[in-house]
């Protein structure tokens, strides 16, 4: 599944503020590949050879830096990106 566009990054709730977000420069030299068509993860490439995983919730894909450390249980989320495809219907014509 190829990357049609990415949107603007979404409303960070006040549960969300714990993750430092980091989105300078995310969508230069940005390449993606799927790892298992099963799962819906990915490993992006993005700039200065940094491997993160981004792991498809629904609309909105996380991001994570291989290796990071879990916060209180958490990941550190590095980027959040929201995805979408091009509908059918607007491809018909």
């Amino acid at each position: 599944m190829p990357i049609q566009s990415i949107h603007e990054i979404p409303h960070i709730s006040n549960m969300d503020r714990n993750y430092p977000i980091d989105i300078m420069g995310v969508l230069f030299n940005t390449e993606a590949h799927f790892d298992n068509p099963e799962r819906p993860k990915m490993v992006f490439y993005i700039r200065d050879n940094i491997q993160i995983k981004c792991v498809a919730t629904g609309h909105h894909d996380y991001a994570f830096r291989e290796g990071f450390q879990n916060r209180g249980g958490r990941v550190e989320v590095i980027v959040v990106l929201k995805m979408w495809r091009v509908q059918s219907a607007f491809a018909g014509g």
